[in-house]
């Protein structure tokens, strides 16, 4: 898997790969392919590896449950990433919005005190 690539991407390249081994005689089974699929997970997945060899033993789980399981977390990862980033916008925008209201008025209380 590139580092930058979806599960989706990284099933899509494997799948075309595999299917080149099959069409040229070589047979594979699930575990076989679950052990590839995890071996090639970034660093970033290991939490999700790890719960994946301890609670779904990869041996027994057919390759598509594996995969659903990884998309799922894909996408909880990817709206937690959004949230965040959206409550830093929002933190600038309320950090700049109060330095703008503070200019604001100081502006107009030396212009008071001024007259």
């Amino acid at each position: 898997m590139l580092r930058n690539d979806s599960i989706h991407e990284m099933y899509t390249r494997f799948t075309m790969l595999i299917n080149k081994l099959i069409e040229l005689g070589r047979t594979f089974q699930s575990k076989e392919l679950n052990r590839k699929i995890l071996r090639s997970l970034p660093k970033e997945w290991l939490a999700k590896l790890t719960i994946i060899e301890e609670v779904k033993n990869p041996r027994n789980l057919p390759t598509n449950k594996l995969i659903v399981s990884l998309l799922s977390h894909e996408h909880v990862v990817r709206q937690v990433i959004q949230e965040d980033e959206k409550r830093k916008k929002n933190l600038a925008f309320n950090r700049d919005s109060l330095a703008t209201f503070l200019i604001v008025n100081l502006k107009v209380i030396l212009i008071r005190n001024s007259h």
